[in-house]
């Protein structure tokens, strides 16, 4: 009689990655359920409405109100709204702010969103080895995340800033590399615990490879925190890019994004020019809110599905 769980014979199949496999009826139905569980979070559903409509405002927007956002026009400068076709004014460099808005957001939305992703691919891989592997390897690394974590994220960043050009990939690697640390924390946290599981002791034994066991069970099983960080990332990110442009570190002219319209817009901020930061400073705001509680209604719907280990 066995005391405990059988392993599979190497003539067996390899057992399925993430832990969650079961029977295809009941992870369909832990799916919907979840699914629900992020439907019925109204600010989620809103949230995730809402970063639709800004995309297609931004992208799909300047097909339909042509601008000039190469060169200035000194003839129309702090043009109030309705003035002359610019349905939200000009700046003071002539450039209509509508259209900058729509481009702005382009640039923060693609930059948050790469800087995001490359961070938490870059965290989750980290993170996961180092937690596999445990030992003089993890201390090494959790040491040297320790270490970045103590010094100051704005003097890292503006660091980094100085030293690098700026432009669009630039911008998303310096992001990158202050923001992976918190997502290695967390995978390396989940990895210490799935890599004492039955599956993963089940795939050793059948002559899985390190990384092929760290890429096929453990990363998959650490995807609830993978997302749900992957999410707030992203409105870190932005914030990380307003910062940036507002301290004159961002996108040189005539590029820009919506931290640099703030930047141009704070000279006229006291004389009555309002749209030329309000508009900006309201969407950064939205936009972070958004996402933030998009991350709020993924955590709550990846426990629904984690119910069922």
């Amino acid at each position: 009689m066995t005391l405990g769980p059988s392993r599979p014979s190497p003539a067996e199949p390899e057992p399925p990655g993430p832990e969650l496999a079961g029977a295809p009826g009941a992870d369909g139905a832990h799916r919907w359920r979840a699914l629900r569980v992020f439907a019925e979070n109204r600010l989620a559903l809103v949230s995730a409405i809402f970063l639709i409509a800004v995309a297609a405002f931004c992208y799909l927007g300047p097909l339909l109100h042509h601008t000039d956002q190469i060169h200035t026009n000194l003839g129309t400068v702090n043009a109030p709204p309705g003035t002359q076709g610019h349905l939200l004014g000009t700046d003071d460099q002539g450039y209509d702010e509508l259209g900058r808005l729509m481009i702005g957001g382009q640039t923060s939305l693609e930059v948050g969103v790469g800087a995001a992703l490359l961070a938490t691919a870059a965290g989750a891989v980290i993170g996961a080895f180092s937690g596999f592997f445990g030992g003089w390897l993890d201390g090494i690394v959790m040491r040297c995340v320790d270490g970045l974590l103590a010094i100051p994220t704005v003097f890292l960043l503006l660091l980094l800033a100085a030293i690098v050009t700026p432009t669009k990939l630039s911008l998303i690697v310096i992001i990158a590399l202050i923001s992976w640390l918190v997502t290695a924390r967390l995978v390396r946290g989940e990895a210490l615990t799935l890599r004492t599981r039955d599956f993963v002791s089940a795939a050793r034994v059948m002559g899985s490879s390190t990384p092929r066991t760290v890429l096929r069970h453990i990363v998959p099983n650490s995807l609830s925190v993978i997302v749900v960080n992957a999410t707030f990332q992203v409105a870190d990110a932005i914030l990380v890019l307003a910062t940036l442009s507002f301290l004159g570190l961002g996108l040189p002219a005539p590029q820009t994004d919506l931290g640099g319209m703030l930047n141009n817009g704070m000279t006229y901020v006291y004389n009555g020019t309002w749209w030329v930061i309000w508009p900006a400073g309201v969407l950064i705001i939205a936009i972070v809110v958004a996402f933030n509680f998009i991350g709020d209604g993924l955590r709550d719907a990846f426990e629904v599905r984690l119910q069922r280990r």
